[in-house]
């Protein structure tokens, strides 16, 4: 999974962006 996708991923399923 690419480190973009995980972001957007985490965002998406807890509404929180976890990768910013």
């Amino acid at each position: 999974m690419s480190i973009e996708a995980s972001r957007v991923g985490h965002w998406t399923i807890s509404q929180i962006p976890y990768g910013a």
